[in-house]
């Protein structure tokens, strides 16, 4: 019954197959880790920003005296620690700079924003 060959693969060829789709598999499950890491990255950093813009349009509607040296304040269902530092703009006389640092309250990285400011007229 030499003639009589079944027709199929080979253990050899479903162990390279096996291999094959493995490490294609591995590569897409780490694409997909690191997507989801920036993709949340991306959105602490845009609330950090919001947050921000939200002090330096404080500041500039009723003046960088009247916005607090630092606080706390909740945006998308997170706290955030910020804290402002004003800077003379060298040899401007009518503007000064406004730094905003926000941080996450749970921890995390700072962000910054910084801002040129008019002075108010005395």
């Amino acid at each position: 019954m030499a003639g009589d060959r079944v027709a199929g693969f080979t253990l050899i060829e479903v162990v390279v197959a096996l291999a094959v789709f493995s490490i294609g598999a591995a590569g897409a499950l780490l694409l997909i880790t690191r997507l989801a890491d920036a993709t949340t990255e991306l959105e602490t950093r845009t609330f950090a920003d919001w947050v921000a813009q939200n002090r330096v349009a404080e500041a500039e509607l009723f003046g960088i005296e009247s916005l607090p040296s630092q606080g706390h304040e909740t945006m998308a269902g997170r706290d955030w620690l910020w804290q402002r530092r004003i800077d003379p703009a060298g040899g401007w006389q009518e503007q000064d700079r406004i730094e905003i640092l926000v941080t996450p309250e749970s921890g995390g990285d700072e962000f910054e924003r910084t801002a040129p400011l008019q002075r108010k007229p005395e």
